[in-house]
């Protein structure tokens, strides 16, 4: 039985990154515990991180926005943070796998250069993603 069966996966967004889905362990399973992510190709997920899935609050913003941000900007981009911690953990994966998803992620728009390291864009990117998924359900 594949993995994604066991842990009882619902989908959280499709094809959040080209050929990868988002989505998240309802039952968890020995390699997928229960509220952790995945990101599937096919059955099993190709990468698992517990999350939570968030948005960077300061996205987009300038140096001045970011140095002048308030206490409780600072507490969620604390949590941000640490949540992308959790993510670049699970990216140390072999090269093929690795190649697979930076790919996909720059078929949607990363970009090295302008987005930094690939854990923080990805992390944002999906909780957008997400996001917008649950908007079209409701």
């Amino acid at each position: 039985m594949c993995e994604q069966c066991i842990a009882k996966a619902v989908m959280v967004a499709e094809n959040v990154i080209p050929g990868f889905h988002l989505m998240q362990a309802t039952q968890g399973s020995r390699h997928w515990k229960k509220g952790w992510y995945g990101l599937v190709e096919v059955n099993d997920p190709t990468l698992v991180f517990e999350g939570p899935l968030l948005q960077d609050p300061t996205h987009g913003w300038s140096d001045d926005a970011i140095n002048a941000m308030s206490l409780e900007v600072q507490a969620q981009l604390g949590r941000y943070d640490e949540s992308v911690e959790k993510l670049e953990e699970a990216l140390v994966v072999d090269a093929g796998t690795g190649y697979r998803i930076v790919s996909a992620c720059m078929e949607v728009g990363y970009n090295r250069k302008e987005d930094g390291f690939i854990h923080y864009w990805l992390m944002n990117y999906m909780a957008t993603m997400a996001n917008l998924a649950a908007a079209a359900v409701k």
